[in-house]
């Protein structure tokens, strides 16, 4: 899963994946999930936060990383 978020570019496929990761608390996956919070799709950034939103992750809780999740949330699911 880890590897095709990665290396997939598809902006629906990757807002489909990441959900996959829900719950997911090991350093590579949450470092893919924080570089999904900065892609161009604001679809992609609105499913990743979604999926991030109540992670239990301590790198989760600084304040840049709160604020990108916030950001991601109210990009909402709209078509890029």
């Amino acid at each position: 899963m880890q590897t095709a978020l990665k290396n997939t570019k598809d902006t629906e496929t990757l807002g489909e994946l990441v959900r996959a990761l829900n719950g997911r608390t090991d350093n590579t996956s949450i470092d893919i999930m924080l570089s999904l919070l900065k892609h161009q799709s604001s679809s992609v950034r609105y499913w990743t936060a979604l999926t991030l939103e109540n992670n239990p992750s301590p790198a989760l809780k600084t304040k840049e990383n709160q604020k990108l999740i916030k950001k991601g949330l109210e990009d909402g699911n709209n078509p890029d």
